[in-house]
């Protein structure tokens, strides 16, 4: 298996989404990944005047942006935020 499916909550938008990531990537990178899908999927009004960090929804742990989701805590069916 080289995705994983998230369960991904944006509340700047209150917006939920359902989301295949790969493994092979870096989290950084798939957070510019995310920010660019849910900027087109809600008519380009989603802009943040910072990186968000994406957090395990009910830990609330940051996850860590130098680790490919491989190596990180994301794994199938997690719920993550992005703040």
């Amino acid at each position: 298996m080289d995705k994983v499916l998230i369960k991904l909550y944006v509340p700047a938008i209150e917006e939920r989404y359902d989301v295949k990531i790969p493994l092979n990537k870096k989290v950084s990178e798939i957070i510019l990944l995310l920010i660019k899908a849910i900027d087109e999927f809600c008519g380009g009004n989603y802009k943040p005047v910072e990186i968000p960090r994406l957090y395990n929804l009910f830990s609330e742990e940051m996850i860590d942006v130098d680790l490919r989701v491989r190596d990180s805590q994301i794994k199938n069916g997690m719920q993550l935020i992005l703040i």
